[in-house]
């Protein structure tokens, strides 16, 4: 998934599907607006604390990431010296 993929989302989340706490339970998506619009229907101040809150919540996803697969390193190392040497490896062992 490329980082704009991940932006996009997180912006849909906090400004369309109204899944943030601190904006609400408001959405601001305009399904009749064309593509070459170019209005937004809230303020400037608005807009600074959706682009905090897309930023928090894109941080908060990394870092959770980060952990899961740190975990799962760690999984990973304890199951191959467990099975290091061994010419067979069977369920039981994992």
């Amino acid at each position: 998934m490329t980082l704009e993929r991940v932006t996009k989302m997180a912006y849909s989340i906090v400004s369309v599907y109204g899944m943030n706490e601190k904006i609400g339970n408001v959405s601001f998506y305009d399904s009749k607006a064309d593509g070459l619009q170019m209005t937004k229907p809230y303020s400037e101040t608005t807009a600074e604390t959706i682009d905090e809150e897309v930023r928090k919540l894109i941080a908060s996803a990394y870092e959770r990431t980060i952990a899961f697969v740190d975990l799962q390193e760690r999984g990973m190392e304890i199951l191959a010296k467990g099975t290091f040497g061994k010419r067979n490896t069977f369920q039981a062992d994992l």
